[in-house]
């Protein structure tokens, strides 16, 4: 057992001695082919940019003598025409400037990258040159601005004395020395050219060496690794396939190098990481798709929301059209009625008038009504918060239920705060606004009494607030529809049976006119036994009696 273990041990380590040794010698000779050519190429670029600095020194060189001549052409144009413009002279100036300055960097650099005696020498007779032609063209510009020369009436003798700067300096032919420049850097650059050329056909087999030799010696590791673990990675493959088919719970066992063995543990590491993130992708799915029905349970509940609100609207305009039709109705009967009959008394036609009148009265409280839904929806209503005494507004409020109970003949208790003091109490609110919802509110106690019982009117006072209390004894509201009594178009059961002429938009008016007085409307209803409305208002500043005096 010793023995085999040993043999085991022993053939691990020659493994992985074998296999640092093949990397160790690929990477060595990785190294020194980067090397090689890495030192091969730098050589290529030495004399690739020694060529470029060259052939842009030879086109410098070129150029100026293009520039030259022009100015000179430009010369004797203004020596004939006697054209005075002097941009064109000016342009090449700046041209001829430039040109020189950029030969001087092109040397400098050329010097820089110099590598023999003789390209050194050769850039100093260029240096010179460039240095003789900045002389010539410093007197040339001279001559040319020169007020001397302008004085000068004979063009021949002019001309003569320019082209004379022109083309020598010091007994020195600068056309000659321009053409020995040209020719010299034009050899100059043939020779770089060439020296770049055989660079980079020296590199090129360089690199061929060595990529042949590198190319054996990968396709022999390559046999032998190919050998050595051929049969983990067919196991590999094995279990790949299977979690490509889902299986997450399968898990790979390969005997072989602690290389293998490692990578095998962290195969399966990761098929555990996928089992555990797919079972949180499940959650998540299934959260999610509880999420999504109760939003569509949501949407649900808004679609049967709506519904009902078409069924009410439907059923708004159907109310509105018997309550608009039934007065208009008995109006035109009562008249036509009293036109057939000649004979009435007058006590008969005050009958028919009080009718028509009760009929025309009831007609406009429905179209007032409607007038104030419109003017609520389009955001028309907008309440006159004035200062007022309480005890005002308590005469007002009292008058107009005085009014509409004693049209019914119903009894109305009034009830107020013992201590005198509430009458002085400032308020903020809206007279006309707060005797509308009063109407509203006596009105519905009025039309849901069939025993015509009693109507109470009741006036709190406490250190924040001030209420209005109405109460009835009429038919009630059951408790499910107090939740709803505000929604528009809504009428309770109870109140369709009992006056199915309802349009179901007075307590909505109701508590949209007391919240635009920073008020609050509560009710509170027992079936069958009557409902109490409340007002309540926050509380203004005291009036001071003597001063209301």
């Amino acid at each position: 057992m010793r023995l085999i273990e040993r043999r085991q041990f022993w053939e691990m380590t020659m493994f992985r001695y074998r296999l640092a040794f093949v990397l160790a010698l690929l990477l060595t000779l990785i190294l020194a082919q980067a090397g090689v050519a890495y030192w091969s190429n730098q050589v290529a670029n030495q004399h690739l940019l020694r060529g470029q600095i060259s052939s842009q020194i030879l086109q410098g060189f070129m150029q100026l003598s293009t520039e030259k001549q022009q100015l000179k052409v430009w010369l004797a144009e203004y020596l004939l025409i006697k054209d005075g413009s002097t941009l064109k002279r000016d342009m090449r100036f700046s041209k001829i400037e430039a040109l020189l300055h950029k030969l001087n960097l092109l040397t400098e650099q050329a010097q820089q990258h110099s590598l023999t005696v003789q390209d050194f020498s050769e850039i100093n007779q260029q240096i010179k040159v460039i240095s003789l032609f900045e002389t010539n063209f410093a007197s040339l510009k001279k001559a040319l601005r020169s007020w001397e020369i302008a004085k000068i009436t004979d063009d021949d003798e002019r001309w003569l004395l320019l082209s004379q700067s022109f083309d020598r300096v010091d007994d020195t032919d600068l056309r000659q020395l321009l053409t020995q420049a040209i020719s010299l850097q034009q050899q100059r650059t043939s020779r770089y050219e060439e020296a770049a050329l055989d660079a980079l056909s020296n590199v090129r087999a360089v690199i061929t060496s060595l990529a042949v030799f590198g190319m054996v010696s990968g396709a022999l590791l390559g046999v032998w690794l190919l050998r050595t673990l051929s049969k983990p990675l067919a196991e590999l493959v094995k279990s790949t396939t299977a979690l490509e088919q889902g299986r997450l719970d399968h898990r790979i066992s390969i005997s072989g190098p602690d290389e293998l063995k490692t990578l095998a543990r962290h195969f399966n590491y990761m098929a555990q990481s996928l089992e555990q993130a797919q079972q949180k992708e499940r959650m998540s799915r299934q959260l999610i798709e509880r999420e999504v029905a109760d939003r569509t349970q949501e949407l649900a509940q808004a679609l049967q929301t709506l519904e009902k609100a078409k069924h009410q609207q439907k059923e708004f305009f159907a109310n509105v059209s018997h309550e608009l039709r039934s007065p208009a109705t008995a109006i035109l009967g009562e008249a036509q009625i009293t036109l057939r009959s000649r004979h009435n008394s007058d006590d008969e036609y005050r009958q028919t008038l009080l009718r028509i009148s009760e009929s025309a009265e009831q007609l406009a409280f429905r179209i007032e009504d409607l007038l104030m839904l419109i003017r609520h929806d389009e955001r028309l209503f907008h309440p006159a918060l004035t200062e007022l005494l309480l005890g005002e507004i308590w005469q007002a409020v009292v008058r107009q239920a005085s009014l509409l109970t004693h049209a019914q003949q119903v009894e109305l208790t009034v009830n107020t705060p013992a201590q005198g003091e509430w009458q002085t109490q400032l308020c903020y609110t809206d007279r006309d606004k707060l005797l509308m919802v009063i109407r509203i509110l006596v009105d519905n106690a009025l039309r849901y009494d069939p025993t015509q019982r009693p109507i109470g009117l009741n006036l709190e006072l406490d250190e924040e607030a001030w209420r209005v209390q109405l109460v009835d004894q009429g038919i009630g509201i059951a408790e499910a529809d107090l939740s709803v009594i505000f929604e528009r178009y809504f009428r309770a059961e109870n109140g369709k049976r009992y006056r199915p002429d309802g349009l179901g938009i007075g307590l909505t008016l109701a508590q949209s006119i007391v919240k635009q007085l920073d008020g609050e409307i509560r009710i509170e209803s027992v079936l069958e036994q009557g409902t109490t409305v409340t007002l309540t208002f926050p509380r203004g500043e005291e009036q001071d009696a003597n001063l209301i005096d």
